[in-house]
């Protein structure tokens, strides 16, 4: 038996059931995946929201339980959509004009209570996500990940042409900075769809956080490009591989060495001083070729 929202006579005489329902209602006696996947957050996470966040109290005999606000409130926030609140059994008895103002009332509230709590920049983070990316990558200097996503919504009916993104629908373009155990560490919802990722960055306060704190140089932010892996990788003018034995060096330095010797015989044809086709030939091809010979 499922209710939907409507202001016909059916519903108000469906209310009744639907307090009935409820109350016997426990989101809690799900088993762990059922709840990740109604939720997106683990047991324990959603028992240490109820018990941190001071939910308003009244008095009225039919006020729905603090658990069941906060369980349609996070469905609602991981699914996007009111009928797969309705279509589960522990949220039975729920018409959409309650899930509508319990989502107004307590999505402000976790806002206060966890955004400021959770969501932040710290230097301990940091080093952690550097030794993560380190010992498992072998990349230095990692101290968080970042990407844009775009959340979808309504079509708007003013300067909607400022909300079509580039991949066909209206959108809030939102930036997220997480470290490597994906908490978020920052995010920047502000932006209209039709913005693009490095516009966002670029005017945003975390740049200017993570350029006044790292301008060393020896920190970085891994974006969404993807990181392919090469046989080889060229450094200073050396070309290594993945078993440094620098046949491709040799190979490309040779090669560099007799287009240079090309060149200057081509162009010294009528020199007769020997002295300064010996400086020509030390200057430009022996340097190609000693370059790097200590390794």
């Amino acid at each position: 038996m499922f209710f939907y929202g409507s202001d016909s006579d059916d519903d108000c005489m469906l209310a009744p059931q639907r307090c009935q329902l409820r109350d016997k209602s426990d989101p809690l006696s799900l088993n762990e995946n059922q709840f990740r996947q109604y939720f997106r957050v683990s047991r324990e996470a959603f028992k240490n929201i109820l018990e941190t966040t001071e939910f308003p109290q009244t008095s009225k005999s039919s006020a729905i339980p603090s658990t069941l606000k906060l369980a349609a409130t996070l469905n609602l926030l991981a699914s996007g959509s009111y009928q797969t609140n309705v279509g589960a059994s522990f949220l039975l008895g729920m018409a959409q004009p309650t899930v509508s103002t319990i989502f107004s009332e307590l999505i402000s509230l976790l806002e206060e209570t966890l955004c400021e709590k959770w969501i932040g920049l710290n230097t301990q983070s940091f080093n952690e996500t550097k030794k993560h990316y380190f010992d498992k990558f072998k990349i230095p200097g990692v101290i968080g990940c970042i990407d844009g996503t775009h959340i979808p919504i309504l079509r708007p009916t003013k300067d909607e042409h400022m909300y079509f993104n580039r991949k066909g629908f209206h959108s809030i373009n939102a930036m997220i900075i997480t470290d490597h155990n994906y908490r978020i560490l920052a995010i920047n919802p502000r932006f209209d769809g039709a913005a693009h990722d490095s516009f966002v960055w670029d005017i945003s306060a975390e740049r200017e956080f993570f350029e006044e704190n790292f301008r060393n140089g020896e920190s970085r932010l891994l974006g969404e490009e993807t990181i392919a892996r090469v046989s080889s990788v060229k450094d200073l003018g050396i070309t290594m591989d993945t078993k440094l034995t620098f046949d491709e060096h040799i190979s490309a330095s040779i090669s560099r060495a007799y287009v240079t010797l090309g060149f200057i015989r081509r162009n010294t044809q009528n020199f007769r001083d020997i002295y300064c086709l010996r400086t020509l030939f030390c200057t430009h091809v022996r340097s190609i070729l000693e370059y790097g010979i200590q390794i």
